[in-house]
């Protein structure tokens, strides 16, 4: 149970992200934020991935 709300957590965060990143208000916002947008988008895969190395080890 706890799992699945980790796992919808993270969905939520990552298409927030996203839909922040993706609809600017701002004319240059692309230009300021490209590389926030880029960092916090490796940081959802990294912890995807630690995500999952938890649930697999933890499942053993």
């Amino acid at each position: 149970m706890t799992t699945i709300l980790i796992a919808v957590i993270l969905l939520a965060a990552v298409i927030g992200t996203l839909a922040i990143g993706l609809s600017p208000q701002e004319k240059d916002y692309g230009k300021k934020t490209k590389r926030n947008l880029t960092r916090l988008s490796w940081l959802y895969v990294v912890g995807t991935i630690i995500f999952i190395a938890i649930f697999i080890y933890g499942a053993e």
